[in-house]
């Protein structure tokens, strides 16, 4: 990228990458490893004057999170207000 001209290189994560989530395994390692990889990136073109960056996305209202608790609801056997009320406690935003 850097001898086709590119400067600035951008990935785009999730925040699992950062803070982890129960029953998320795979999505917080993905997103953890897109997060190093991005650091990695900007130490090695640093001396080409090139930026790597990278966002964490925000959340989305999709029904993904629905069926996530339905899958955490059918392995934990807890009820359906006491496991929202859980999930949304990591987030500030009061969603899942």
């Amino acid at each position: 990228m850097i001898k086709k001209g590119f400067r600035r290189i951008g990935y785009l994560s999730q925040t699992a990458g950062t803070t982890g989530r129960k029953m998320s395994r795979l999505i917080c390692a993905a997103s953890n490893r897109l997060i190093c990889l991005t650091r990695s990136m900007a130490v090695d073109t640093v001396r080409a004057m090139a930026t790597v960056r990278e966002c964490h996305a925000g959340f989305a209202d999709t029904d993904i999170p629905e069926n996530v608790l339905d899958n955490i609801l059918s392995m934990t056997q807890q009820l359906r207000e006491q496991k929202f009320a859980r999930l949304v406690s990591h987030n500030r935003q009061g969603r899942p």
